[in-house]
């Protein structure tokens, strides 16, 4: 009993580092940018954490 609930325990110590190496966005500080004209607001957490102009 008492080893099931150690792996348990590392098991969800995991889960919760890995979930936080998933979502490094959250602690970024975004400014949002003033798109010219014929490009907008994009947000695309895989390129950049903050809003960018795009095409």
């Amino acid at each position: 009993m008492i080893k099931l609930l150690l792996v348990l325990m590392i098991v969800l110590l995991f889960n919760s580092q890995v979930m936080a190496q998933s979502r490094p966005c959250d602690k970024v500080q975004c400014s949002i940018p003033r798109c010219p004209p014929g490009s907008k607001l994009t947000v695309s957490p895989t390129i950049s954490c903050c809003p960018f102009c795009a095409r």
